[in-house]
This record gives C-alpha cells, sequence and structure tokens, in this order.
C-alpha cells in the first residue's frame, strides 16, 4: 500500500491560500453524501453523525464559492443517479462546476462491509482480506459515476462544466457500525488493532485508483486526492472534524481553481469570472442571487430522501 504523506502544514496553507481567490460569482452544484452535507444541528454535538453544521459544501461557501447543495448525509451514489436532480439544476443555475461524492454508502450501508473482508486468520497481508466482491461493487460504483458523467457531457448545453469527483481518506475503525462492528464480526479481535486500517486503506486506495482513471478518460472530469488530508482528525469513524472538512474543501477548491474548462472560449466562460472594471452596470449580467433558493427547493421537493 502506498500511503499518501500528511497534506496538513504547509500544504493545507497553500490550498487555502489559493482557495482565497475563488472568482466573486462562482457557482458550483454539489451532490453526494454526508462528506458533502451534513445535517445542521446548531450547537449539538452526536458522536455518531460527523459532529454539528460542516461539511464540504459549507467549506466550500466559505471559501467564496455560491453553492447549490443537493447532497445529503445517507444518500447512496446510486440513488443520486437514478434521480438525476444535479442535471436539472446544473441546466437551471447555468453553473460550470458540479461537484460528485458518494459510493460510502454503498460499501457500508447495514454493515456490508463484512461480506468484502475474510475472516481474521485466513489471509497474511492486508489486501489479502478483501474478497473479489469489493472490486464487483466498486464495478457497480463506478458504473454509475459513468453515467452521471454521460448525464452531463452528452447535454450539449452543459459542454463547460467540470466534473469534480473525490474519494475518500483513510478512514479509522474505532467499533461502530460502518467499519468496527463488521471487523468485529470478522473476528479482528482476536489479531493486532493496526490490522483492520490497513485493510481499509487498501480499500481506500483502490476506490482513488478507479476515480483517477476516470479523469483520463473524460476530459471534463477533475479528480481531487484526499487522501492524507484529514491526518487524524476524525470525529467518528467515518466523518472528519470541522477542521478537517475546511482543508478538505482547501484541497478540492484549490485543485478546481488550477484546471480550465476543457471548451469553454473566453466568451463562454461567466462574467462573474472575470474582472469586472465597472462592477455595478456587470451585475445584473451574474447569475440572479434569487435563483438560488429556488434551485435548492426544487431539487429538495422533487428527491425527499431520509437519514
Amino acid at each position: 500500500m502506498a500511503t499518501k504523506t500528511t497534506k496538513t502544514g504547509k500544504a493545507t496553507k497553500a490550498a487555502k491560500s489559493m482557495a482565497s481567490t475563488v472568482p466573486p460569482g462562482t457557482l458550483i452544484v454539489i451532490e453526494g453524501d454526508s462528506w458533502e452535507k451534513l445535517p445542521d444541528l446548531g450547537p449539538i454535538e452526536l458522536p455518531m453523525v460527523g459532529g454539528a453544521g460542516y461539511d464540504i459544501g459549507r467549506g466550500l461557501a466559505d471559501l467564496g464559492f455560491r453553492v447549490l447543495n443537493l447532497a445529503r448525509w445517507g444518500d447512496k451514489l446510486a440513488e443520486i443517479v437514478e434521480a438525476q436532480e444535479y442535471r436539472k439544476v446544473l441546466l437551471s443555475s447555468k453553473a460550470r462546476y458540479f461537484l460528485l461524492g458518494g459510493g460510502g454508502n454503498d460499501l457500508l450501508d447495514d454493515g456490508r462491509l463484512a461480506s468484502f473482508i475474510r475472516l481474521y486468520g485466513s489471509a497474511t497481508e492486508p489486501r489479502d482480506y478483501i474478497k473479489p466482491q469489493f472490486g464487483l461493487a466498486l464495478d457497480r460504483i463506478i458504473s454509475d459515476y459513468e453515467t452521471a458523467i454521460a448525464d452531463v457531457i452528452e447535454e450539449p448545453a452543459l459542454a463547460d462544466v467540470r466534473i469534480i469527483v473525490h474519494g475518500y481518506d483513510y478512514a479509522r475503525p474505532v467499533g461502530l457500525r460502518w467499519l468496527g462492528e463488521p471487523f468485529t464480526r470478522m473476528g479482528f479481535d482476536n489479531g493486532p488493532e493496526t490490522l483492520p486500517p490497513k485493510i481499509v486503506a487498501e480499500m481506500i486506495d483502490e476506490f482513488n485508483r478507479r476515480l483517477k482513471k476516470l479523469e483520463k478518460k473524460y476530459p471534463a472530469v477533475i479528480h481531487v486526492d484526499l487522501r492524507g488530508t484529514v491526518a487524524g482528525r476524525w470525529h467518528d469513524e467515518l466523518h472528519p472534524t470541522k477542521a478537517a472538512f475546511a482543508d478538505l474543501a482547501g484541497a478540492v477548491a484549490a485543485k478546481v481553481l488550477t484546471k480550465s474548462s476543457p471548451t469553454a472560449s473566453p466568451a463562454a466562460v461567466p462574467a462573474p469570472s472575470l474582472p469586472v472594471p465597472k462592477p455595478a452596470p456587470a451585475a445584473p449580467e451574474s447569475t440572479p442571487a434569487p435563483e438560488q433558493p429556488d434551485l435548492i427547493a426544487e431539487a429538495k421537493s422533487a428527491k425527499p430522501k431520509t437519514a
């Protein structure tokens, strides 16, 4: 396993510095799971849902992006792709960027992780504990990503949209229902506590390798590698702390701002992304602010979900 080095410290400061240059009015549509959108619980801190009121979506908003966030904790990628709400909102908003996360709930819901790993003692290397069923599940997830990508790139009106995808960071099994309990059921309490994290890391690496291939296959896709960014700052097994989420958002912003649209000409770039000497007359040409809450309300009413 090629574990990446930690990205906090100087690297994180560089990402945040670049993110501070987000052009005013830069609009991004977001779909995904709890990494993109966690519940807003005010001052309440629940140990099983990643803390209160922060996620990658809110991190990007704090960095200056205008965010249309359709994501919801607990969502599966298969459900997101079937609903296609992102396509409708991308067409209505004329956003230039589309952040698509997800896949974790497809893999881990209802303790599904146990079906992907062998009983403790049946292998020697961490990678050898991973059953072929995990690869088949990833095949389905990547197929769903490709369906969503096709929904965007095959629509002429969305030809300039960049699609941002990311995997997860190296999550830590700590006895909860997503990771720890499945490992316990498979007998790993009888082995070294360092083994389950190594197996999870192998899975995270494979997911990222497959997402990276999408970037090579589709010019419109940007893969953001977030491994090593959380650096131990976990609220629970799967969800980072607020500070770590802020760094994840900074990494996304930094990567996005270094990429240009594969097909856009200068005239196709939204006016808010360009320097405007006289801001007053240019303001009516930018995406109207009142449109944002209407789009979000429409998307939420069209796609009811449960946590």
